[in-house]
């Protein structure tokens, strides 16, 4: 699943080989990327950018709050970051294995969305 960046248009596919999977290791180039620059050749780029950001932070927030859940006081937020790290990045391996691109801003923001959602829920919890 994705975005064609010719076109905008979303698709799902999944390709055994690595001849289109990518991998970036460079830290925020991808964010820089979508914020900073245009795609002349989509019009909603911008729309299609802030998609793909809020959605790697988003789909994780449930994630921490099952973490606090099953843990409760036994986990402290360094091991809720270092099980978020290991788990998105064992994502985009897995991503990348199967054909797709895997990027290290994924992991970032994956483990933003993460921590979001344990330390909403710790916060709430404690109230």
């Amino acid at each position: 699943m994705g975005i064609i960046s010719e076109t905008g248009e979303f698709y799902f596919n999944i390709n055994m080989s690595n001849s289109l999977a990518k991998i970036n290791i460079i830290p925020f180039k991808t964010l820089y990327e979508q914020i900073f620059t245009n795609n002349l050749n989509v019009s909603t780029w911008k729309k299609v950018s802030v998609l793909n950001i809020c959605a790697n932070i988003f789909l994780f927030i449930p994630f921490g709050f099952f973490i606090h859940v099953m843990c409760k006081n036994s986990i402290n937020t360094k091991q809720v970051i270092i099980i978020s790290l290991i788990t998105t990045l064992i994502i985009e391996v897995i991503q990348y294995i199967i054909g797709r691109s895997a990027d290290i801003d994924d992991i970032i923001l994956n483990t933003i969305g993460v921590l979001s959602g344990y330390l909403t829920t710790k916060y709430y919890i404690k109230k």
